[in-house]
């Protein structure tokens, strides 16, 4: 929750080096030019990093559950 949004938010990291990635069901249903939003970029000694966009470009995909 964030203040003034009344709804919850979810979605799924995916690690952008996870060979398993490619046969992933739920990320096969995100349009290929959006799953990008879904990744979490290494930067770096075993550390990743993942951007949350709430909204504009580049806005991370939600899902409705």
């Amino acid at each position: 929750m964030a203040r003034g949004i009344l709804t919850r938010f979810l979605t799924r990291i995916y690690f952008e080096d996870e060979a398993s990635n490619a046969h992933d069901p739920v990320l096969a249903l995100v349009p290929e030019e959006r799953r990008g939003t879904l990744m979490a970029r290494r930067t770096g000694q075993g550390r990743y990093r993942f951007d949350l966009v709430m909204q504009g470009a580049g806005e991370t995909v939600f899902f409705d559950v």
